[in-house]
């Protein structure tokens, strides 16, 4: 009975002003090719939904070279992974993405440094999670310039975390 009503009122709620902003930046910014030499961008959420509703978003507005990893087809997508994404791969280097959208499955113990882009789609509680992030790109062997993006809004908790730890 409490549920049903707030579910009601959120499912009104038709604005996402931390998405429209992801999408702003990766139309003006995140592909901008003096930051972006290698034309890749790695995107972290924490959760799934959120994961397939930026595949989702993203697709509908003509954004279709985006490969998406979960711990459901991780491993069945490893080999495409790691020939996109993985400067040290040894077999033939593909290009038919440049935009990889992962939740926490990967932000330990993968290579994805033919990206310098990271963007943290949100932030994890655990600072040491965000590092994680941000190490996949920053590898031994990175010839680029690493750029980290932090989508956060500042009069949240999450923000006000965010801006603590920053300090």
């Amino acid at each position: 009975n409490l549920i049903e009503p707030l579910l009601e009122e959120w499912q009104k709620v038709g604005e996402d002003p931390k998405y429209d902003i992801f999408l702003e930046k990766l139309k003006s910014t995140f592909f901008d090719k003096k930051i972006n030499t290698g034309g890749k961008i790695v995107v972290f959420s924490e959760a799934k939904v959120t994961t397939d509703y930026l595949v989702e978003s993203l697709r509908r507005e003509g954004f279709n070279q985006i490969l998406s990893i979960d711990g459901k087809n991780r491993m069945r997508l490893k080999k495409i992974l790691l020939s996109e994404f993985d400067e040290n791969f040894e077999g033939e280097k593909t290009n038919n993405y440049n935009i990889l959208i992962s939740t926490e499955v990967l932000a330990e113990g993968v290579n994805l440094h033919r990206s310098n882009v990271v963007i943290n789609y949100d932030i994890p509680w655990n600072p040491n999670r965000l590092e994680q992030r941000m190490g996949r790109i920053h590898r031994y062997g990175q010839q680029k310039e690493v750029y980290i993006y932090n989508l956060v809004a500042r009069d949240t908790i999450e923000g006000k975390i965010f801006v603590r730890l920053f300090e």
